[in-house]
């Protein structure tokens, strides 16, 4: 779901073809300046039969959508959302992930976005997910790689989890819209 308290989203098509529903897309304008959105939900649940087969066709329909989607926007692209996937090299390992899954993550960089928290926060070790199975980081925000000076900030608010609203922490991302940032 997307959502904006201060300026009207404009729907854009994401050129998500599989599960379509899990990729809304907009654009909205602050201070001038467009910057398009796009939420993810990669499915993570159902027959375990099909599991992997819904997860595995949507990542690919995502990993194949973001070129396009990059090269037409007119400012920042922002993605964020709860990814079900860990990047590379992820402490601690999860030995379930596959390396499709990896591959999924690293479509992102190949697209020419850039791993937001990652990027502020070269080294840290978080965690956005806490489970019967551990605590992973599954929940990311990326950005359009010419925009990620405008990073102000990038934090995982663990307030929601902590109080039993979800089993997930909230991602928060700040980003400059000044004149004087690329």
């Amino acid at each position: 779901m997307l959502a904006s308290r201060s300026a009207e989203l404009t729907p854009v098509p994401s050129g998500v073809t599989v599960l379509p529903h899990r990729a809304p897309c907009a654009t909205l304008h602050i201070g001038g300046r467009p910057i398009t959105l796009l939420g993810l939900y990669v499915p993570s649940r159902g027959p375990q039969q099909r599991r992997n087969q819904d997860k595995r066709a949507f990542q690919e329909a995502v990993s194949a959508a973001l070129p396009e989607l990059v090269a037409n926007c007119d400012g920042p692209l922002v993605v964020a959302g709860d990814l079900n996937v860990l990047e590379p090299g992820h402490t601690p390992h999860h030995r379930i992930f596959g390396e499709w899954e990896y591959d999924f993550y690293r479509s992102f960089a190949a697209a020419g976005l850039t791993d937001a928290f990652r990027h502020l926060h070269p080294q840290a070790v978080e965690h956005s997910w806490f489970g019967r199975s551990g605590r992973y980081r599954f929940d990311h925000a990326f950005i359009t790689a010419p925009h990620r000076e405008r990073l102000l900030s990038c934090d995982y608010l663990h307030q929601p989890r902590q109080l039993g609203l979800t089993d997930h922490s909230a991602l928060a991302l700040h980003v400059t819209c000044a004149e004087d940032h690329p």
